[in-house]
């Protein structure tokens, strides 16, 4: 099984910017990054980014600095199945991922909090329509084509990483790279 991860480093993450510094959001993301490549520990992992990350990884990098959706197009090329797991969904853990990978379908989508898709398994190929409310847009895409669709409920896969409000879930649920992050950054009060 292979696992994409896109990634995006240089002007990461615009949502946090009034708690951290560039430079500060730039290594959360990377921090997020390697927090989700070690859920994906044991299976063929890629990394899709417009420029290489500063940090070493344990994956293959692939740089690509087309629009998101054509840059993930073009690794589908490669093959099916494959798993699109974002890299600001540092909650999961390997047995999420296993759960995920367990279910049936053609196409297992894990839905974000705020519409989005946090984790896209395809056996079969859809279009991808990633970007605001991407989860109806996949799911509608998987519907129309006739495939078996399912909706992979689950917390630590809802849960992504983009605005202040997030970072508590981040410290009460977190682990790995990114909660220390936090630790090391935010004071404690």
């Amino acid at each position: 099984m292979r696992v994409v991860v896109p990634f995006r480093a240089q002007d990461a993450k615009t949502g946090l910017s009034t708690v951290f510094s560039r430079v500060e959001r730039e290594a959360l993301a990377e921090a997020m990054l390697s927090d989700v490549l070690a859920a994906c520990e044991g299976l063929k992992r890629e990394v899709v980014s417009p420029s290489p990350p500063d940090s070493e990884l344990d994956a293959e990098v692939v740089v690509d600095d087309a629009p998101l959706n054509e840059a993930l197009e073009a690794r589908l090329e490669h093959g099916l199945p494959v798993l699109i797991l974002p890299a600001d969904v540092p909650l999961v853990r390997g047995r999420d991922v296993e759960a995920l990978l367990a279910e049936e379908g053609d196409v297992v989508i894990a839905p974000g909090l705020r519409g989005g898709t946090n984790g896209l398994l395809l056996r079969e190929r859809i279009p991808l329509r990633y970007g605001g409310l991407s989860f109806e847009r996949h799911l509608s895409e998987g519907e129309e084509r006739g495939f078996e669709v399912t909706v992979h409920e689950s917390f630590r896969f809802a849960v992504d990483i983009d605005g202040p409000r997030d970072l508590f879930e981040l410290e009460i649920h977190g682990g790995g790279e990114a909660r220390g992050f936090l630790e090391d950054v935010v004071p404690k009060v």
